[in-house]
């Protein structure tokens, strides 16, 4: 049996070229992970009225990096905890009448892309109301819970433009879920950004005692 000798060059991080170091860098977040903050993002959003049951995003890769969630909007929180103070009162009327189910308290929060994920792509479902099912009962139906308990439902629906109030109540809750979605992107770029700085890299290459051949592979 004969033993070889093979010498190689070894270097440094700070010695590798430019193309080498973006080796380095491409094969320690390969595996990036961010469940940290999704997991603080769902937990944190629940007391905002979001149920984040998935959260999509891309960072590092293209123009179109963002973050986006699907889930559902718990209403009744999301306008309690967010009321327009101009149209207090009208917004009232229209939580009660979502806490007494005769309109959707709940709303899908939908992706509408297969290939983007940024928050322009998200979407809310339909908010149902039964309105015109109060026209056709003829037992006068009124509010059996909440603050407006025993109000005839159907002079709540005739006392106003309750139908325009809603729309722009959801389309407030849409522009929210969006402002969630963009701050969980910002949290993940920042935290994708420190993984592959040049400080967080050499931390790594110290601590671990890592060298490298010229290709920006290590040795």
């Amino acid at each position: 049996m004969e033993l070889v000798t093979i010498q190689q060059e070894v270097y440094e991080y700070h010695e590798l070229s430019d193309k080498a170091k973006d080796s380095v860098r491409i094969a320690l977040i390969q595996d990036y992970d961010c469940e940290h903050i999704i997991d603080s993002a769902k937990e944190e959003g629940r007391a905002k009225g979001f149920i984040i049951d998935d959260v999509r995003y891309s960072v590092g890769t293209h123009t179109h990096d963002g973050a986006s969630w699907t889930g559902a909007i718990d209403l009744i929180d999301f306008f309690e905890a967010n009321p327009d103070p101009e149209f207090i009162g009208e917004e009232v009327m229209i939580i009660e009448l979502m806490r007494n189910d005769w309109i959707d308290k709940n709303v899908e929060v939908n992706q509408n892309s297969f290939h983007y994920v940024d928050s322009s792509t998200m979407r809310l479902g339909d908010v149902v109301d039964y309105a015109e099912s109060v026209e056709d009962n003829e037992n006068n139906p009124t509010l059996v819970e909440g603050i407006m308990e025993g109000a005839n439902v159907k002079e709540l629906f005739d006392s106003f433009h309750w139908a325009k109030r809603l729309d722009l109540m959801v389309e407030r809750a849409l522009e929210a879920v969006k402002e969630y979605a963009d701050n969980i992107y910002t949290q993940i770029k920042e935290d994708y950004e420190w993984q592959v700085s040049d400080e967080n890299i050499n931390e790594l290459i110290y601590i671990n005692g890592w060298r490298f051949n010229k290709r920006g592979e290590i040795i």
